[in-house]
């Protein structure tokens, strides 16, 4: 691997970092809306909204949406194998998005990573976690707020 490669790894990394950051950002900015509509509820009850509740954009880069779909757009389902259920809702949804884009007059004959760079933006039907790393950013939180 030279240097270039390198440079373009570790700034893939930090952007990936930042998307993750966002992610948890509005998952408890979304907590804090929610709870703060109930008087008393059950911390599961909580969770189950949120799981559901649509998010602000996809929380992935447009170069990993790229290597996981770009075999979609020929029909080779192959390049999501591996990938748990939610990853994989995901990346299918995303895709739909994309179809959709690329419908749009301004995305015509344009290549599906100049889609993603704006696909990705794109409100997401809900956030593609589970509830144990849910719980893991919630408790992480509580956690920096007691310092």
């Amino acid at each position: 691997m030279d240097k270039s490669e390198k440079h373009m790894q570790k700034a893939q990394g930090k952007q990936r970092t930042r998307i993750m950051e966002e992610m948890e950002r509005d998952l408890i900015k979304l907590y804090r809306q929610e709870t703060s509509k109930y008087t008393y509820m059950f911390q599961s009850d909580v969770y189950n909204i949120i799981l559901n509740h649509p998010a602000p954009r996809y929380y992935v880069t447009p170069e990993w949406a790229y290597k996981r779909i770009k075999g979609l757009q020929y029909g080779d389902t192959s390049c999501l194998d591996g990938l748990n259920p939610l990853k994989k809702e995901m990346y299918l949804s995303l895709f739909e998005t994309v179809k959709r884009l690329s419908e749009k007059p301004s995305f015509r004959k344009k290549t599906l990573h100049y889609i993603l760079q704006y696909a990705v933006l794109e409100p997401a039907p809900k956030f593609y976690i589970g509830i144990s790393r849910m719980g893991v950013i919630f408790r992480k939180n509580r956690m920096s707020h007691r310092n």
